[in-house]
């Protein structure tokens, strides 16, 4: 969920006046910060880390030619460039230049990808976003920033992340992980050195 409109662009998506799906689950001044600009882009180093997080992400779901996928909280849609020929992408943010589509919970996909997002929401958010999409897709790729001592006390100082990360976040990942189990099951977990963690996830029975 990244703001980086860049000159004259005016928008994909005109405002509808109503108050987009997650908006009011997160601080409303992520919608000023340029995510990209201060920890996807702001290094070679921060860059190439990205993408192969993106990269890991793609690789860890079951995708094919024909299927569709959802980029939940998509800021500039760079996974876009990673997924397989033939696999279609949708994505959605809750700043609305960046967003493909305005309600993400109108459609069917075949994986929905939530990376660096999740933490953001509150514990509300959390309910309200598993509820909307666990009948959505049979697949979750999740990722988010690890929460230990050396990310806490020394990359994130390092980075200038410590202070947006106070202000920001809103969910710790065990916490995430407990509501995402009410309607999914995790079945594929990478702890990428530290810095992230990447996860799969598989809808529980419908029947249920």
């Amino acid at each position: 969920m990244s703001n980086n409109r860049k000159p004259g662009e005016t928008g994909r998506i005109p405002s509808a006046g109503k108050v987009r799906f997650g908006l009011d689950r997160v601080d409303p001044s992520l919608l000023e910060i340029d995510q990209h600009g201060l920890q996807y882009e702001s290094s070679r180093l921060t860059a190439r880390y990205h993408r192969w997080v993106l990269r890991r992400c793609v690789a860890l779901a079951d995708l094919a030619p024909g299927m569709s996928v959802l980029d939940y909280g998509c800021g500039r849609g760079l996974l876009r460039r990673w997924l397989p020929a033939g696999v279609r992408y949708s994505g959605y943010d809750i700043v609305p230049h960046l967003t493909e589509i305005e309600e993400p919970r109108s459609g069917r996909w075949d994986c929905i990808f939530a990376i660096q997002v999740m933490m953001y929401i509150d514990e509300g958010g959390l309910r309200e976003w598993v509820e909307a999409f666990r009948q959505r897709a049979p697949q979750l790729v999740v990722a988010l920033p690890s929460r230990n001592f050396v990310k806490d006390r020394i990359l994130d100082p390092l980075l200038g992340l410590s202070a947006e990360r106070q202000r920001l976040v809103r969910s710790l990942p065990g916490e995430i992980y407990r509501q995402l189990a009410t309607g999914f099951t995790r079945t594929d977990f990478i702890n990428a050195a530290w810095m992230g963690e990447i996860s799969r996830w598989r809808a529980a029975d419908r029947g249920a």
